[in-house]
Order: C-alpha cells, then sequence, then structure tokens
C-alpha cells in the first residue's frame, strides 16, 4: 500500500541527494514534494509561517523520513518536523544519505549525527525507538555510490511499511 512520506532534511546541505532518493520508485505514490522555489520562499516568510507550512506538509503523511546528511542534526527545522512527527503519532525513520554522490560536485560527505538522539521518551532515546538505516554491507565498508543508492531503493518500501506498522497506522 502505497504511504504518504514527508521527508525531514537539511535543504541547503543535501537537497541533490534528497532529489535521489525521492526519485527511487518507491517514493513516486508518496507525498507532494516541495521544490527549490517553494523552499525558498517559505523561508523568507517568519518563523510562525514556517511551522504552518511543514505542519501542513505534515498534514495526512503517515511517515516522517528523516534523510541524514553530515549537518543535519543542527538543523532547527529538522528538529521541529520530528517533534511534531512524534506528537502527531507517525511512523517514524531515518536513513543515512551521506554516502550518495551529490549531483552537483560527485562528492559524498561526512558521516552526521543522528537526529533522533535529540529527543527521548520514557528514558529511551529516540534513536532506540525508530529504526535508522546507514546503507553500507554487513562488513561496514562502503562500497560505492550506486551500492547504497541500490540499498535505499531495494529497502526503502519495507522500511516505510514497518515505520508505518511501528506506529499503527
Amino acid at each position: 500500500m502505497p504511504r504518504r512520506v514527508f521527508f525531514s532534511f537539511k535543504f541547503d546541505d543535501d537537497i541533490f541527494r534528497v532529489n535521489t532518493v525521492r526519485k527511487i520508485n518507491q517514493f513516486e505514490t508518496s507525498n507532494e514534494f516541495h521544490d527549490h522555489a517553494s523552499h525558498e520562499k517559505v523561508m523568507r516568510k517568519s518563523d510562525e509561517n514556517i511551522k504552518l507550512w511543514i505542519n501542513n506538509q505534515l498534514n495526512g503523511a503517515s511517515v516522517t523520513c528523516v534523510l541524514i546528511g553530515q549537518n543535519t542534526f543542527d538543523s532547527k527545522w529538522v528538529k521541529y518536523e520530528i517533534e511534531q512527527s512524534y506528537k502527531l503519532g507517525m511512523g517514524i525513520l531515518a536513513i543515512h544519505i551521506h554516502d550518495l554522490k551529490c549531483m552537483v560536485t560527485g562528492k559524498t560527505s561526512s558521516k552526521g549525527k543522528n537526529p533522533l538522539d535529540h529527543w527521548s521518551v520514557g528514558g529511551r532515546n529516540f534513536s532506540d525507538i525508530y529504526r535508522t538505516y546507514d546503507p553500507i554491507n554487513h562488513v561496514g565498508a562502503i562500497l560505492n555510490d550506486t551500492w547504497c543508492y541500490n540499498t535505499i531503493k531495494d529497502n526503502a518500501g519495507a522500511w516505510i511499511e514497518a515505520a508505518a506498522k511501528q506506529a499503527n497506522r
């Protein structure tokens, strides 16, 4: 069953990696995506207007997928999106995307800290409650960008479904 997915990420750093993920066929029937112009227009508004825009984007989504790049941990808007997703009872998952090449630079980036580490509930850290996926092989060595992409492509549907079921969605 297709799920509406809200993608949470640090726009300026990772939009090209995120677009690579969003083009994976698992997401074609998912949440409507905002484009660069829409995002830039929203970001020129007040914090309250940005929160309203995020809340509207979350409306109707069953899962929030946090795409973790090098600096995602420090994004105040990613923090807000995760917090709102939790309050709405949405499924939450995180995927490290630092090993995908940027379409512009052709480079990967350093692995970032998990933004789910900002919260805990009932004495348990969010990163212990919600799954975080790191597309590396079983021995921990990165094979290449294509392998990373294929790992996400081959597993994203199951990861999203598991997050939705965890939230009883």
